[in-house]
């Protein structure tokens, strides 16, 4: 699927697909891929290749505004009582700013949750609460 050509993507046109649900989740404002080690067990100190713990940069970050939907809590609150999980496969494709078509996307296989976190409310400022979830994983594919 990667189209590749004479001129950088812009970073502002992505979806976000959490497996498990049979949709993409829209409204997420950002993304933050994590850096892919080579070597991870190098920089963990880790011998077994995995690339959990090596930072905030291992894992896949995901925020957008709250807008009263649950589904992240209960995903979250699902992993935390849970003894054995498979995770989800969450993908991101990046778009094509004018059709909108996939150029590109990152397979997480996987995914659990290890942080969900809210921005704090400030009565003096009107900003948006953001919703962030921070996901392991056990693999990426880039397709």
């Amino acid at each position: 699927m990667a189209v590749e050509r004479d001129r950088p993507y812009g970073s502002f046109n992505f979806r976000v697909g959490l497996g498990g649900r049979g949709r993409a989740s829209e409204g997420f404002s950002e993304v933050g891929l994590p850096r892919f080690l080579l070597r991870p067990d190098v920089t963990a100190g880790r011998d077994d290749g995995r690339v959990d713990g090596v930072g905030d940069s291992a894992h896949l970050v995901l925020r957008r505004g709250f807008s009263g939907g649950l589904d992240l809590y209960a995903w979250w609150d699902q992993e935390r009582q849970s003894k054995r999980s498979r995770g989800r496969i969450v993908t991101v494709e990046l778009l094509e700013e004018s059709s909108h078509e996939p150029v590109v996307a990152w397979r997480f296989i996987g995914c659990r949750p290890i942080a969900l976190e809210y921005s704090p409310l400030n009565a003096l400022e009107s900003a948006v609460v953001v919703e962030t979830i921070v996901l392991s994983f056990d693999h990426v594919e880039m397709i």
